[in-house]
């Protein structure tokens, strides 16, 4: 469950965002190598989702 990474409004309390974040030398990083890490617009867009409140969390398929 996302939430238990996440503290709503508080991208920089939250779990999530420290592993982004993390040295890429560290083993804190996510994704772990040999995985390319996140952009910064994509670790953007994670921050601001958290900022808003990290309200959907439901992943699967759009209903269109």
């Amino acid at each position: 469950d996302i939430s238990r990474l996440v503290t709503p409004g508080k991208p920089m309390k939250s779990k999530l965002h420290e592993v982004l974040t993390a040295n890429p030398n560290s083993e804190k990083l996510m994704p772990p190598k040999p995985k390319q890490a996140l952009s910064s617009s994509q670790i953007d867009l994670i921050s601001l989702w958290i900022l808003q409140g990290a309200k959907n969390t439901i992943c699967g398929k759009a209903k269109l």
